[in-house]
């Protein structure tokens, strides 16, 4: 598969990681903000919605790092060292996804 047709698909999927980046920590930033005696439903559906929301976040950027495995030589050629540092950049962000799931779960159940 061509270099500029991988590089297309891995940016059109990682323009939709940013927009669930950015309703998650929308998301986040209003579950820690609400009043804790608010309904005890209404926090537990945000706490789901929230934790759902960020899975999907990772799997999307998972799916996003995915298509850059698809270009041939990556990790060898060295006319590939921007997409090789964009992988490795990517592959950072998504631990720190992780990261931060755990930390949200963490903070919400216990």
């Amino acid at each position: 598969m061509s270099s500029q047709l991988v590089m297309n698909n891995y940016n059109e999927k990682s323009k939709n990681t940013c927009t669930w980046v950015s309703i998650t920590l929308v998301l986040t930033i209003a579950y820690f903000t609400i009043p804790y005696k608010t309904n005890a439903f209404f926090r537990f559906f945000l706490k789901i919605a929230l934790l759902g929301i960020l899975g999907a976040t990772i799997y999307y950027q998972f799916q996003s790092l995915h298509e850059l495995l698809n270009i041939n030589e990556l990790f060898t050629n060295e006319q590939n060292t921007q997409i090789r540092n964009q992988y490795l950049i990517g592959a950072l962000f998504s631990v720190i996804l992780a990261s931060f799931f755990l930390f949200i779960t963490k903070e919400m159940f216990f």
